[in-house]
């Protein structure tokens, strides 16, 4: 668990603050690898939605898009503390994100971001094509906290004129999770256990490739070589097909 205690903030400095609701982050204290996973999903959904956002402005330079990108998405984890019962981040921009790039582009792409997030609640289904579905997983990696522990994450963007607040529950990852979940049947083939993945061969088209965690090993064992139906987040690539990105089920 960390527990880091700061007064150290400017309320003029404040940017974004993140509050963690739950039994399993009560007190200002959060599990490292609960704020890793929080953490690496969240910079997912802000690449993902700049790179929407600035893919339609600069289609030629990829490279630039990408470089900028980063450094516009860059921000410092300044302060952690609690509520009750709450784990509250406390965001602000870089030194040098501040200095050098354009303060309403790298709004919009925080405001983009958490609005997306907004919407998906007024949607019984988010199999909507305005959904970008690698910015659904990403959510869904963030999302994977409500199975642990964790009731409630509210975000806090402190805009100009007011702050956007946006609650995300585990009935927006439960629909989220219904549009990246994806079934396929074939014969387990070939496993490599040390890094956790396995192929499946289905009765027709390419293999699939998946992963799974070290609780599902056993299981995964005693399947090598049977014909099986797995449930996961998958990663579809128009060249290679599905890439899973976790199994949820397996039969």
């Amino acid at each position: 668990m960390v527990a880091i205690y700061s007064t150290g903030v400017n309320a003029m400095n404040r940017f974004l603050e993140v509050m963690l609701e739950g039994e399993a982050v009560r007190g200002g204290r959060i599990p490292v690898s609960y704020l890793s996973a929080f953490l690496s999903g969240f910079q997912k959904v802000l690449y993902r939605t700049g790179f929407l956002l600035l893919g339609r402005k600069d289609k030629t330079d990829k490279t630039f898009t990408r470089q900028h990108l980063r450094q516009l998405i860059d921000i410092d984890l300044v302060k952690i503390t609690h509520g009750s019962p709450s784990t509250v981040l406390s965001f602000a921009r870089t030194t040098a994100s501040r200095s050098v790039w354009d303060d309403e582009e790298v709004m919009y792409i925080f405001e983009t971001a958490l609005i997306n997030l907004n919407e998906f609640q007024a949607f019984s289904d988010v199999v909507n094509p305005v959904f970008d579905r690698e910015l659904l997983l990403a959510w869904s990696t963030i999302g994977h906290l409500f199975l642990k522990g964790v009731s409630r994450i509210t975000f806090t963007l402190y805009r100009n004129d007011y702050p956007l607040r946006v609650r995300y529950t585990s009935r927006e990852f439960d629909l989220i999770r219904q549009h990246v979940l994806t079934t396929v049947e074939g014969y387990m083939f070939l496993t490599d256990l040390r890094r956790r993945r396995i192929s499946l061969q289905p009765h027709s088209g390419n293999a699939v490739s998946c992963v799974f965690t070290e609780e599902q090993e056993p299981d995964v064992r005693s399947m090598i070589g049977r014909f099986v139906r797995v449930v996961g987040e998958a990663v579809i690539n128009d060249q290679s097909g599905y890439r899973y990105t976790s199994l949820c089920a397996y039969t």
